[in-house]
């Protein structure tokens, strides 16, 4: 029995390929999102031990400083390079894993008739 232009083996045949379709893109979306959540992980843990490092050293910045010890110039020159550089990294960091961990909307289908 045929349907306007096209016979149901047709459409049927269409559909199923429809489906392969459709079935190989949600495999390939799956693989895709495990890559993303594992490096997600990584740049979350990444990020933690850099924040640690920068505790690390803002405590010894502050050691030295109530310890009575004086640095020389050069010394406490390079120790404030490091600590604000540390810092900045800390920050970098923290924003970028913020930035992978938050979920990712996909787009929205076209209207239909586009």
């Amino acid at each position: 029995m045929k349907t306007g232009p096209f016979t149901q083996r047709a459409i049927l045949k269409c559909l199923r390929r429809i489906h392969k379709t459709m079935s190989t893109i949600a495999t390939e979306l799956a693989a895709v999102k495990a890559s993303l959540d594992a490096a997600t992980a990584s740049l979350l843990s990444i990020s933690s031990g850099i924040a640690n490092l920068d505790s690390q050293i803002q405590a010894l910045q502050a050691q030295i400083a109530n310890s009575g010890s004086e640095l020389t110039a050069a010394d406490q020159a390079a120790l404030d390079a490091v600590a604000t550089e540390s810092a900045s990294v800390a920050a970098s960091a923290a924003a970028a894993a913020t930035a992978a961990a938050a979920p990712v909307t996909p787009p929205s289908p076209p209207a239909s008739g586009s």
